[in-house]
């Protein structure tokens, strides 16, 4: 449920992002997975058995859904925010943190919450840390406007099946 929707919608969210504010995909992107991440909760404290299972299936593709558009925002926002010739040193930078902060979350932070708070508070407190990158994402710059191509016979839709194509061939 976690790998599927790299498989599925890797193309697509691409295309996406590319077409998109880059702001605006990573805000509306971690305010749904905080909303996804609720799914847990509901799960855990509604469902048993094998209901229980196959709701956090679902949410489980929902949220691995969601973090297909993130990726390719995040990355593509980086240059926008620190320019050219930064850009070296912060990939570096955002590689690293990101890096550390999975491995100190799942490593420790997690397992304690777990333990500690039990699993659907855990899953509480990540729906806030979404909220939480949702107000930072807002308050990131806006993107640079995209310089205009002369306007096409082609609908937008038909240019991106057709730009999906060329990314499968």
């Amino acid at each position: 449920a976690f790998s599927l929707p790299g498989v599925l919608f890797s193309t697509l969210t691409g295309v996406v992002v590319d077409r998109r504010s880059k702001k605006t995909v990573l805000v509306a992107s971690n305010f749904l997975r905080a909303l996804s991440i609720l799914g847990y909760v509901l799960a855990l404290k509604l469902l048993t058995g094998w209901q229980a299972l196959v709701a956090m299936y679902l949410v489980t593709f929902v949220s691995a859904t969601l973090g297909q558009f993130l990726a390719p925002a995040m990355w593509a926002k980086v240059p926008l925010i620190v320019g050219e010739s930064n850009l070296l040193a912060a990939n570096a930078l955002f590689n690293l943190t990101s890096i550390l902060a999975q491995g100190i979350g799942l490593l420790v932070l997690v397992p304690l919450a777990v333990k500690f708070l039990g699993i659907p508070v855990t899953f509480l407190i990540l729906s806030i840390a979404y909220l939480a990158v949702t107000g930072l994402a807002i308050s990131l710059p806006p993107d640079r406007p995209a310089p205009r191509a002369a306007p096409a016979a082609v609908s937008s839709l038909r240019r991106t099946w057709h730009e999906l194509r060329e990314g499968l061939a």
